[in-house]
């Protein structure tokens, strides 16, 4: 009889072990399938690196676009406020036409030699000149490749700019104030305006004497010439010749 009870006792034992097991691995597989299921972290860890690089690189880019946006703007800012145009440089190329009294007759070619594209509309020349006293001026444009309606002359309202200098300088008591109009292309580096052929002259074609005139050099009457006498200027900023100096006054 003991030994009966001692038997049963162990198969109960037994029994209840491996209903207790069977318990326990229908818990890991529910919540195994609970977690490997619909759950987007777990989508995240196996498609290759887990939730926590998933969310890293995620956290990474946001900051990289800030930082972006950031550099832009202060960049932009600093320029604008310190230096508008540290990058601009521009080449003025000068043909003589006439040596004669009656006009000026000239040709510009503009050259972009800076690492920045431009509008023309932010360039502006200066042709430095003598002036007969109560004697106005008109600038006209004969030709040019990129169309004289993108050039200011004396046919547009308002016309160019005629800037008396004070005090006057030698060769210098006036400039003409070469422009572009908001609709001339933009200036792409190592690329130039082609020729653009312009005539100043008193508005009554009375004599002028262009041998006294800061900016004029008939030496090389006809061909292009690098010309340092007129000066360029990029919003405001000069980027290529030299400004006539007060007499006396060293060189800039």
């Amino acid at each position: 009889m003991p030994s009966v009870t001692h038997g049963l006792g162990l198969a109960l034992a037994a029994s209840l072990l491996a209903g207790a097991g069977r318990l326990m691995l229908a818990a890991s597989l529910l919540a195994g399938a609970a977690c490997q299921g619909a759950d987007p972290y777990y989508r995240n860890r196996s498609d290759g690196g887990g939730g926590a690089p998933g969310l890293g690189i995620a956290g990474a880019a946001s900051l990289a676009g800030a930082a972006g946006a950031a550099g832009a703007a202060g960049t932009a800012g600093a320029g604008g406020a310190d230096a508008p145009c540290t990058a601009c440089m521009v080449k003025v190329q000068y043909t003589c036409r006439s040596s004669g009294t009656g006009l000026a007759s000239f040709v510009l070619d503009v050259t972009n030699e800076g690492a920045l594209s431009f509008p023309l509309s932010q360039l502006t020349l200066r042709y430095w000149y003598t002036s007969d006293a109560g004697k106005e001026q008109e600038l006209d444009c004969d030709l040019a490749n990129l169309g004289c309606t993108n050039i200011v002359t004396s046919a547009d309202t308002p016309g160019p700019r005629f800037v008396a200098v004070m005090p006057p300088k030698p060769g210098a008591n006036e400039y003409v104030e070469i422009a572009f109009k908001a609709g001339a292309f933009a200036l792409d580096p190592l690329l130039d305006t082609g020729p653009i052929q312009l005539r100043l002259h008193n508005r009554d074609f009375s004599t002028i004497n262009q041998t006294d005139d800061y900016s004029y050099d008939c030496s090389m009457q006809g061909n292009a010439v690098d010309s340092t006498t007129i000066t360029a200027y990029v919003d405001g900023v000069l980027v290529w010749g030299t400004e006539p100096t007060p007499r006396g006054a060293p060189p800039p």
